[in-house]
């Protein structure tokens, strides 16, 4: 179902700041496709295309957004700990707060 044809109450609320965290890679149809599959494509979240400004050049990237909170959308401790395995490419502040979540398990 596309966003524009769900209910207003039911669409996902999208908030845009102007700093974020995140990391880039390039991927091919088929990663997205599993990505998209890992991340709970459309049941849990959605992918949005993003303009994004770096300090070196302007790129269009994809997004995850969550469609709702709920305690389905916490990470296993193995999705975590693979995310904190990055924290060379994460903000201090980023992976102290990364480090406090709550996992499903």
């Amino acid at each position: 179902m596309k966003i524009k044809d769900m209910p207003r109450q039911n669409r996902p609320r999208e908030r845009f700041v102007s700093v974020g965290v995140g990391a880039l890679s390039d991927a091919d149809e088929e990663a997205i496709k599993k990505l998209d599959n890992y991340e709970g494509v459309p049941t849990n979240y959605y992918r949005k295309k993003l303009n994004i400004s770096l300090k070196s050049e302007d790129l269009t990237c994809e997004i995850y957004i969550a469609l709702e909170t709920h305690d389905g959308l916490k990470p296993t401790k193995s999705y975590l700990n693979h995310l904190l395995n990055g924290k060379i490419y994460l903000g201090e502040e980023y992976y102290n707060n990364l480090k406090n979540t709550e996992t499903l398990d």
